[in-house]
């Protein structure tokens, strides 16, 4: 029987060299693939940056190509139709715009002793704006009272008064003067009807009323007037100042203020007024109108107005 043979042992050092040998060569091959793929990359990368640099070029030209063939008289019958529509722009801005106050001439009730009270009336006929303003009273004597601030609602018409003012002259006829108003829109999404809006905040309602007491003292003699009114709104008021208005024949015979500190919502007050000088010794009616901006929110005690604020 044949012995068998051994195979010849393998040199460790050989076979490294054989594996890196090899090795080698595939980073080689690798490195010669890469050389000759170089210049076909630079050439695609060249021709991409040629195609887009083409079709920026390409948008450029139409845009400008259509807008001189197009654009341009577009613009100009844009401009043309502006400026042809002017009057219907500018009676667009004046619907927009509020309405002119109205003014009635001022009455002048005479006092004692250089003193005068004075009374008009003011018409706000817009529906969504209000006005801040000062007013006073010029009289035929050229004299001019102390300014006043003021204010009227939407849709109202308000008294404005000059109370007990002194002038040195003689005076028999007056007119009232209005300079700085300030309008102010109301935001339909803060308040979207107005008229409830100012009727849940003017809600006062004059209870009762008595006039003609007539008291007498050594100094002279006064009228003593009385009157309940209640507030019906829900809001509770720091102060609230009334105008008291005596009609006689139906024109106004004097004019009053007094204010109501504190007056909180559902109470009723009973107020006392004195009138002095030339008051008259009757009246047939007795009317109040407030004098409390309900768009001013340091007007309310512990609630917000839900208004709006001013400039």
């Amino acid at each position: 029987m044949a012995k068998k043979e051994t195979p010849p042992s393998v040199d460790p050092t050989f076979a490294q060299s054989k594996r890196d040998l090899a090795q080698a060569e595939k980073a080689y091959r690798r490195d010669v693939r890469i050389t000759q793929a170089r210049p076909l990359l630079h050439r695609t990368a060249l021709i991409v940056w040629m195609l887009f640099d083409a079709l920026l070029i390409g948008l450029l030209l139409y845009f400008v190509i259509g807008y001189l063939i197009v654009g341009q008289f577009s613009d100009r019958q844009a401009v043309a139709e502006f400026f042809t529509d002017i009057p219907g722009l500018h009676e667009a801005s004046l619907e927009r715009s509020p309405d002119a106050l109205v003014v009635t001439d001022a009455l002048v009730i005479g006092g004692d002793e250089g003193k005068y009270d004075f009374y008009a009336e003011m018409e706000n006929a817009n529906e969504d704006w209000y006005a801040t303003f000062d007013y006073g009273f010029e009289t035929n004597a050229g004299e001019i009272t102390s300014v006043t601030n003021g204010f009227i609602f939407p849709g109202e018409v308000r008294p404005l008064i000059g109370l007990n003012i002194s002038l040195e002259e003689g005076v028999n006829r007056a007119e009232l003067f209005v300079e700085d108003v300030v309008w102010h829109r109301i935001d339909g999404h803060e308040i979207d009807d107005i008229d409830l809006w100012m009727r849940s905040h003017d809600d006062f309602d004059l209870v009762s009323s008595q006039y003609g007491d007539k008291i007498v003292f050594e100094e002279g003699e006064i009228v003593r007037s009385m009157f309940a009114v209640k507030n019906n709104t829900p809001y509770n008021v720091w102060s609230a100042p009334f105008w008291v208005i005596l009609e006689r024949g139906g024109s106004v015979a004097g004019v009053n203020l007094v204010t109501i500190a504190g007056f909180e919502a559902g109470e009723t007050r009973e107020v006392t007024v004195n009138w002095f000088g030339s008051a008259p010794s009757s009246a047939e009616e007795l009317r109040i109108y407030p004098v409390i901006d309900y768009f001013d929110e340091g007007t309310y005690m512990d609630q917000p107005s839900n208004g709006i604020e001013r400039p």
